[in-house]
């Protein structure tokens, strides 16, 4: 059970025994009947992303994990770093704990680290997760905190999403299923500190073993993803082009694929900035395993090395 602040719950399909509302959708308009769930937009983009992602560290990590119960883990981060790089310190802290409840529909998640920065997080689901509520908070040393608050609608053709970051942002945002392998969707940010909206439209192409996606933004900047998956093997192609702060039109290319072995993980990714990356992961039993991670950018010649072990009972 592996959960970071970047994680979600799982999306699941809304089944389940028929409501009123479905029942008068479908009564009345029995298209919709054929029309499949598309999923959530930011899950789908975060697959692409996920694959083409820096995660590289540079030093050496040791991650201890300890499964209390089938619902409760605890685990303890170390890291250390053989560089004085120190941007990539106060991203990375040198220890951390965290803990994880997850049953069901709900799942509880609390972070600490070194630096005395909290972490935390709850979600809960309702009608076999048709319905989710999802809070999280942040505090850093200086006890300056700010709260996050979502609102998830799953309908069997649609995805309704509304947000709120406390003071600093609000929007919505939905996808909806038009065809079986098309969907739509739109979100709207409102920036509160800046007096400003970004929109975005959003299309998406599902395949059995692709999805291609394209965004549309206000400001001027087209994204576009493709994924491949099969069986063992994921590939990734990622695509930003638009202007950038000085009104100038710029483009990054990502590509990346990882690929499944029996006991093993290879990841690879490279960038039009002339950037490559690898990652190796072996299971040496049921409760180990090493990585090996290194990345070199061929224009400025920087480089990080990572050795980590995981161990996990």
């Amino acid at each position: 059970m592996e959960v970071t602040e970047e994680n979600n719950i799982d999306s699941q399909e809304v089944i389940g025994k028929p409501n009123f509302f479905k029942s008068f959708l479908f009564n009345n308009i029995p298209y919709l009947k054929t029309l499949p769930y598309p999923g959530r937009a930011e899950e789908i983009v975060g697959e692409a992303k996920s694959l083409v992602s820096d995660d590289i560290y540079d030093g050496a990590k040791i991650d201890v994990a300890f499964k209390i119960s089938p619902y409760f883990e605890n685990s303890h981060n170390f890291n250390a770093f053989t560089k004085s790089n120190e941007e990539d310190n106060n991203r990375i802290p040198k220890y951390s704990n965290s803990s994880v409840y997850s049953k069901d529909s709900t799942l509880l998640y609390g972070k600490i680290d070194n630096d005395r920065k909290l972490y935390g997080r709850f979600d809960q689901g309702f009608y076999n997760n048709s319905i989710k509520i999802s809070l999280q908070s942040q505090m850093d040393n200086t006890y300056k905190a700010n709260l996050n608050s979502e609102l998830e609608l799953k309908f069997p053709f649609m995805n309704l999403c509304f947000k709120s970051e406390l003071g600093n942002s609000r929007g919505f945002s939905f996808l909806t299923s038009v065809s079986k392998k098309l969907s739509i969707g739109f979100e709207n940010l409102f920036l509160m500190t800046h007096n400003a909206s970004i929109r975005q439209i959003q299309f998406f192409v599902h395949n059995p073993l692709s999805t291609w996606s394209l965004v549309l933004n206000t400001h001027g900047q087209i994204g576009s993803s493709y994924v491949y998956r099969q069986k063992n093997l994921h590939i990734c192609s990622d695509l930003i082009m638009g202007f950038n702060q000085e009104g100038k039109i710029s483009s990054e290319y990502s590509f990346g694929f990882k690929y499944h072995l029996q006991q093993s993980l290879l990841k690879f990714r490279a960038d039009s900035q002339g950037s490559v990356f690898g990652s190796y992961d072996q299971l040496i039993n049921n409760a180990a395993k090493v990585n090996i991670s290194g990345s070199l950018n061929y224009f400025t010649q920087i480089y990080k090395f990572g050795l980590g072990l995981t161990f996990q009972k």
